[in-house]
């Protein structure tokens, strides 16, 4: 029988998500392995803009200065446009506190996995390993040791469905397991929890990285969405150039997301082609022409939405995080912000519970919290935004012009906006 690597923690995926529980797991002195199945951190085209409520989370992990350095500051806010790019309305995002940055931070999910990664290096407990996919979970309730982590190597020889290859097999064991793996989470489908909700099945999303100045050329925000039933879309800064430099010298790239209809062909050369026509629809040249000439189109991959959240936190001695917990349309970037927040308030519970010696029950509490989180406000403000650009049914469109309105008259409205922003974690579960 192969011997078994024992853990406090066990953390499936290594993204964001589960490597800031990793940095406050190993802050606290508590031993813990993060297992990816990923050979290496791999560039993506979502999640890349953090939220005031996440900043000072960062703050409280002591990462927040080096974030800001690796980061594109966005003090200007976000726009809503129509389709020819005129402004609708504008939120302001900055707190006015010169000795304090207020706005959104934006930077690449690989470059900020990059960055936590340095951070955990100086834990000596914390170990992260790539290449090592959890394929079973056993979880005795009699079992005093622990809960049972079985991970498969990855081996470019690997065949999907035949049996592991002799030693590719690895056996832990840890008081709890944490799965954080995103919405296709095995640790969740393993344990049988039902994933509830739906997915957006009349469209499917694309998104697009692009070559293009849409501050210098169009006099856009840093984050912009075009308001139209058809056209709508999503026009975000990525804080980088085309060489993955923080805004150096290079083509600056911007991610344009939109969505199309699910039966057109979804090979790389068809959505690509596809992708030059639609972004080109944004880029006006002087004259008012489409500028299908003056922009790149360097990546351009589909992707489904979905509104779904499982129907237990906990089962045992596994908890569950981020997407594998919850997911929902990216709209607002209200997903990932939730999911940070998740990660350090079982973050603060686990420390409670495994250095502390408090109940076990304050985990159950923690799950219980941070669904209702996304059921309450998450769920719920990331339909509102998605509604906000694309829907024209009549109270819908009632719903966003008096938002814009306010947005435009009240000057303190900014500031109940980020309070809702804030509702996503009332309870830190901090000591």
């Amino acid at each position: 029988m192969a011997s078994e690597t024992g853990s406090d923690v066990i953390i499936a995926g290594a993204g964001p998500v589960g490597l800031l529980l990793a940095l406050r797991l190993g802050q606290a002195g508590i031993n813990t392995i993060v297992l990816e199945s990923q050979k290496k951190l791999l560039p993506t085209i979502r999640a890349m803009v953090y939220m005031p409520i996440v900043l000072n989370i960062f703050r409280k992990l002591d990462i927040f200065d080096t974030t800001i350095t690796q980061s594109y500051p966005n003090y200007s806010g976000v726009s809503w446009r129509d389709i020819d790019g005129n402004e609708l309305a504008h939120l302001d995002i900055d707190s006015g506190n010169p000795y304090e940055f207020g706005g959104l931070l934006i930077i690449g999910q690989k470059r900020m996995s990059q960055l936590i990664l340095k951070e955990i290096a100086k834990y000596p407990t914390v170990q992260v390993r790539f290449g090592e996919k959890v394929i079973d979970i056993v979880d005795d309730a009699m079992n005093q040791d622990g809960v049972k982590v079985t991970a498969q190597k990855r081996l470019k020889t690997n065949q999907i469905g035949s049996p592991p290859p002799a030693g590719t097999l690895k056996n832990y064991r840890a008081k709890y397991v944490v799965g954080a793996v995103g919405a296709n989470s095995s640790v969740r489908q393993l344990l049988g929890i039902v994933y509830e909700g739906f997915t957006y099945d009349n469209w499917k999303m694309i998104g697009t990285n692009v070559q293009y100045d849409f501050i210098g050329h169009q006099g856009f925000s840093p984050i912009n969405f075009i308001v139209d039933p058809v056209e709508w879309c999503a026009i975000a800064y990525t804080g980088e150039d085309e060489f993955g430099l923080d805004s150096g010298p290079g083509a600056a790239v911007w991610h344009v997301a939109y969505s199309e209809d699910p039966d057109l062909p979804d090979d790389t050369e068809s959505i690509i082609e596809r992708a030059r026509r639609r972004v080109g629809r944004f880029i006006k040249t002087g004259d008012g022409k489409d500028g299908k000439g003056i922009f790149k189109v360097t990546r351009a991959e589909p992707y489904i939405l979905q509104q779904r959240l499982a129907s237990e936190g906990r089962k045992g001695r596994v908890l569950l995080a981020g997407d594998a917990l919850h997911c929902n349309n990216p709209i607002g970037g209200l997903g990932l912000t939730t999911g940070i927040c998740d990660a350090f308030c079982y973050g603060n519970a686990i420390v409670r519970v495994v250095k502390h010696g408090e109940s076990d029950t304050l985990l159950t509490t923690c799950a219980q919290s941070r669904r209702h989180a996304f059921e309450q406000v998450t769920n719920e403000k990331s339909m509102e935004n998605l509604a906000r650009l694309q829907s024209d049914e009549s109270p819908d469109v009632e719903d966003r012009l008096e938002f814009f309105e306010k947005l435009k008259t009240d000057p303190t409205f900014h500031v109940q906006v980020k309070k809702g922003w804030d509702s996503i974690m009332e309870v830190t579960f901090e000591k």
